[in-house]
């Protein structure tokens, strides 16, 4: 609503928001689709199944599936595979400015590379059968897997890859590190401030972050505690 875009439709419980806000929304928002807080579903899930049956074989692109919570942006990524949601798999992506995630079951694909991404990473859901990535960096070649895997940070070698399996389901992800130079200058490109007031405001959280992991955090404590080690590490989230 602060941006001034339409919404079609809000739907969720908005038990997150405040009542001022929640009537605010109902009248901006052409429709409103209200469920029970305590419910067997998350919000996503609902919204999700809504679009599958209102919107079949569209494109869908979710946006801020990533902020906050790691539980919510892992439920995000589990979701898709909930055998209700399969028939948007071909059509759906989560993205944001760094991330671009899609999801596939198996087959023969292939896969073009999004501008401005660096890497390309296949997560695995469960075991995984004659895995093949080929037109990459790291490729493969009918590989098995018994178990979940992360292959991340491959890299396309030309403009598109082809990945087939025979049985599981996959993540992939064509990434980019927030704090790359061509993130910034996209980004002073959109302003209309000065480019070293506006480095500063708009990144303002990264430098304070990256400050306080140099300054605390880049090394592992070992610390000894009633006979057992503890490990501390920093920067992972």
């Amino acid at each position: 609503m602060e941006e001034e875009l339409p919404i079609d439709l809000a739907i969720g419980d908005f038990d997150s928001i405040s009542l001022e806000d929640k009537e605010a929304l109902k009248n901006y928002a052409s429709k409103m689709i209200e469920f029970p807080s305590e419910k067997d579903f998350t919000d996503f899930e609902e919204a999700l199944m809504w679009i599958a049956k209102s919107y079949p074989q569209k494109k869908v692109h979710v946006l801020g599936a990533f902020g906050g919570r790691v539980d919510h942006a892992i439920s995000c990524l589990w979701t898709m595979f909930r055998p209700e949601l399969q028939a948007l798999i071909p059509f759906l992506s989560l993205e944001d400015e760094w991330n671009h995630i899609s999801f596939l079951t198996p087959g023969d694909y292939v896969i073009h590379k999004i501008a401005n991404t660096n890497y390309l990473s296949f997560i695995s859901t469960g075991p995984v059968q004659e895995l093949t990535l080929k037109q990459v960096k790291y490729p493969l070649n009918h590989q098995d897997y018994d178990f979940p895997i992360a292959l991340i940070s491959n890299e396309f070698i030309d403009e598109k890859m082809e990945i087939s399996f025979k049985s599981g389901g996959i993540i992939v992800g064509q990434t980019r590190d927030s704090w790359r130079w061509f993130g910034i200058n996209s980004a002073l490109k959109r302003t209309k401030l000065t480019s070293h007031f506006y480095f500063l405001y708009k990144y303002r959280s990264v430098i304070l972050f990256l400050s306080w992991i140099f300054c605390e955090m880049r090394y592992t404590i070992y610390e000894s505690l009633e006979g057992s080690k503890k490990v501390y590490i920093g920067g992972l989230f």
